[in-house]
């Protein structure tokens, strides 16, 4: 499985679906083999990209994955963090999946990561509203890359296909606990 942020992943998944009454099966993927046309949508969480490579190979786990995607291009794609520099450079001979310049945090923790203003506008259910998401600068003044202001046409409209990047940290952990994640 790829390291990361899952089990929090997953709890978020399970919350919201239980806040929109509608039921949803986490499969947890560990290798390729696990993967098949009955998955829906992928969730690729963060952690460190380099290591997410590294740990797949053993179980070809991120090719069954880039595969999938390219077999099934209309089904949705979310990659926090790692996960969404994994859809920005899948690596190999691959063409990315988002089309979005990646700049990795360089200064220091991530708990001093900038955010960015961010207003994504998708075709969802009503029961979902668009999501607004409030943003500042960090600690250190970082101004957020210019593609930010553009994230609602850069992440929902490439090629029809619905892939998003997004960088979630320490907000993940906040979502109430669900014993039911697994």
């Amino acid at each position: 499985m790829l390291q990361g942020a899952r089990h929090e992943h997953c709890e978020a998944i399970q919350h919201a679906a239980h806040e929109m009454n509608t039921e949803v099966k986490i499969v947890q993927l560990r290798k390729a083999s696990d993967i098949d046309d009955s998955i829906q949508g992928l969730v690729l969480p963060g952690g460190e990209s380099t290591t997410m490579r590294i740990a797949s190979q053993s179980e070809s786990l991120l090719d069954g994955i880039f595969t999938w995607m390219t077999n099934f291009p209309d089904r949705p794609v979310l990659g926090t963090c790692a996960g969404a520099i994994l859809l920005a450079n899948p690596g190999g001979n691959l063409a990315p999946f988002i089309d979005v310049e990646v700049a990795r945090n360089a200064w220091g923790r991530q708990k001093f990561s900038f955010e960015a203003p961010l207003v994504i506008v998708m075709d969802t259910p009503d029961k979902i509203s668009n999501a607004e998401f409030e943003l500042a600068r960090d600690k250190f003044n970082h101004k957020p890359l210019p593609m930010a202001t553009q994230a609602e046409t850069t992440t929902r409209h490439i090629s029809g296909r619905i892939y998003w990047g997004s960088k979630i940290h320490s907000r993940v952990n906040k979502m109430p606990k669900n014993s039911d994640a697994r």
